[in-house]
């Protein structure tokens, strides 16, 4: 008999194989608002297990199975536990998860993101996040920080954020299936 943790990670699992494969076919069709959309799917299902990881077992169980019953979570008081929620726990742990999940939801929900061949997005943000998404990129990457921060000189690196990412939910995933106790 499966368990609702295996269960819940073979549906992961899943959706990382297809964001894999659809991240490989919209590079190369240059469609990089729709890889970071995608990016962005991976980034959801990497905050929802590091918030999982943070939780006790029963109460991860309960999230899991709402999952696995098409319900969206909600807390011991039913309160929705959001996006938001799930973002800052997993910030909190590793502090670049919040920049790059705020990108991803540009390209997500209609914005002037969407104008990225005409004028450059990261315009719109705060110095201190051009910053931070700049150093995350040169620790991660190797992006030149001499470099001003554009779409066009993020693009070369998306397939490498989308792996980097895809390779820590992983580990996650691992976790999680193991009944581990905190993301780190």
């Amino acid at each position: 008999m499966m368990t609702t943790a295996r269960s819940y990670c073979n549906l992961i699992r899943s959706r990382t194989t297809e964001n894999r494969a659809a991240v490989q076919l919209l590079n190369g069709q240059r469609l990089h608002g729709q890889v970071m959309s995608v990016l962005r799917q991976e980034l959801d299902s990497m905050v929802r297990c590091i918030y999982l990881l943070e939780t006790e077992l029963d109460e991860r169980e309960r999230l899991m199975l709402q999952t696995l019953n098409g319900e969206r979570w909600r807390n011991s008081n039913n309160r929705i536990i959001t996006d938001r929620d799930m973002v800052n726990v997993s910030n909190h742990l590793w502090g670049w998860t919040d920049s790059v999940y705020s990108l991803g939801c540009a390209f997500i929900h209609l914005s002037n993101f969407h104008d990225y061949q005409e004028s450059n997005p990261f315009d719109t943000l705060e110095e201190s996040e051009k910053v931070n998404i700049k150093n995350h990129l040169n620790n991660y990457h190797g992006y030149d920080l001499s470099l001003e921060l554009t779409f066009e000189s993020v693009q070369p690196y998306l397939i490498a954020v989308f792996d980097k990412v895809s390779s820590n939910l992983n580990c996650y995933v691992e976790r999680v299936e193991n009944n581990a106790i905190s993301a780190d």
